[in-house]
């Protein structure tokens, strides 16, 4: 057997929050970033081709695991992001998946189908309207139908049925012929109506997470532990209180060891997009004096006199405390 792989969507937000995103993704399924090709194994890819290996290789052709997705809204609830994957056997029983998750304004969608190759889809022209319809094959081999679209009866003994390829629609969440699932996640990252799933949601995180929260109370040197546990205080998964101040404490105590994965993190507050963000840091006062340091030296790299000025009067406010 092989497989017709077509994927589509990722994530689009800012550079910042995609390494949040793609981050959390592998502590939340334990996929280490590791992903099929054809021709083999690629290491290490933090891209969104992350995720749809995943998908693919690892949840396959059953329903998506929904908790994931729901706990990436939470965690980045002014974000975008879709993933969409539709695979095929090409040989064989002509089996057809597909799941479209899509992320966009606070509303999170699920539409997930399995075709068997035993459930052999037909298509004719309505004599009445025109339009195609798409039927199974008892509708198709029976003696009338009634059209979806106009509702006029139609005699099938009028019409030839062909055996169609099915093949979804790229992007359709409106077609009534499709069921899905949709929720809402407000700018807290809460679940809008829901509280009890709220609830089960953080009991997920919790077990999928339960390394990394052991560390809120023992904390940690190791640089690697310190980014992932700065970003777990920054989106408040697994029922962690939302803390910036000690977020940031530990992506600069990770970034003056000189994890060069912690120090391209911190860097992006610096960028353009970013710009809004870093002054809200600095406003909330959220970097402290003895983090500040190894702050102001990798945001004056970036030879903006702005920048500077503006992390010089941060400076000046810290000692004025």
């Amino acid at each position: 057997m092989s497989v017709d792989s077509r994927f589509e969507g990722g994530f689009s937000g800012t550079r910042r929050q995609g390494k949040i995103h793609y981050r959390l993704f592998s502590l939340l399924t334990g996929y280490d970033g590791h992903f099929r090709h054809r021709n083999g194994f690629v290491e290490e890819n933090t891209e969104d081709a992350l995720v749809f290996s995943w998908l693919t290789d690892v949840n396959g052709w059953d329903d998506v695991d929904e908790g994931v997705f729901i706990s990436l809204a939470r965690a980045l609830p002014q974000a975008n992001f879709r993933y969409y994957t539709f695979m095929k056997e090409e040989v064989g029983g002509g089996d057809e998946s597909i799941n479209d998750i899509e992320f966009e304004n606070g509303s999170l969608r699920f539409r997930s189908e399995l075709v068997y190759a035993d459930e052999i889809m037909y298509s004719f022209e309505c004599p009445h309207c025109g339009c195609r319809l798409l039927v199974g094959e008892e509708e198709a081999f029976g003696e009338t139908y009634d059209c979806s679209e106009c509702g006029e009866t139609i005699d099938l003994s009028d019409v030839i049925p062909e055996e169609e390829d099915i093949i979804p629609e790229e992007d359709d969440f409106s077609d009534e012929d499709h069921d899905y699932e949709s929720m809402q996640i407000d700018n807290e990252g809460n679940i809008v109506g829901d509280e009890e799933y709220l609830q089960e949601c953080i009991e997920s995180e919790k077990e999928s997470l339960a390394e990394l929260l052991a560390l809120t109370i023992t904390g940690t040197d190791d640089s690697a532990r310190l980014l992932d546990l700065g970003m777990l205080y920054e989106t408040g998964l697994a029922g962690v209180e939302k803390d910036l101040n000690k977020a940031w404490d530990c992506y600069l105590k990770a970034a003056a060891a000189g994890d060069q994965a912690a120090i391209e993190f911190v860097t992006e507050i610096f960028s353009a997009e970013n710009r809004m963000e870093l002054r809200e840091l600095l406003t909330n006062k959220c970097i402290s004096a003895e983090s500040y340091s190894v702050f102001f030296d990798l945001g004056s790299a970036y030879n903006d006199a702005e920048l500077t000025a503006e992390l010089l009067d941060y400076k000046k406010a810290l000692e004025e405390q």
